[in-house]
């Protein structure tokens, strides 16, 4: 288990705070919700707000959080 902060929201629900794949610019910060949940919106109502262009922007600001497999087989790789 993460270790976890505390942040108390304006209506008074004290979250649990934790980071996941820290880098050097970037990382996931979730607050997590004293009954278990980590968003206050369901996911249907978030995908169902987002309109083409803001699937576009997010499209372009996204990277991949992890791969099964290497982007090149070890075999065609260069070695410098």
């Amino acid at each position: 288990m993460p270790k976890l902060r505390s942040y108390r929201s304006a209506d008074g629900t004290l979250w649990g705070v934790d980071v996941d794949l820290p880098g050097s610019s970037n990382a996931i910060v979730r607050f997590r919700h004293p009954n278990g949940r980590t968003a206050r919106l369901s996911r249907d109502k978030v995908l169902e707000s987002l309109s083409g262009d803001d699937i576009e922007q997010l499209f372009k600001r996204s990277m991949p959080i992890s791969r099964p497999d290497p982007l090149i087989p070890s075999s065609a790789a260069s070695n410098g």
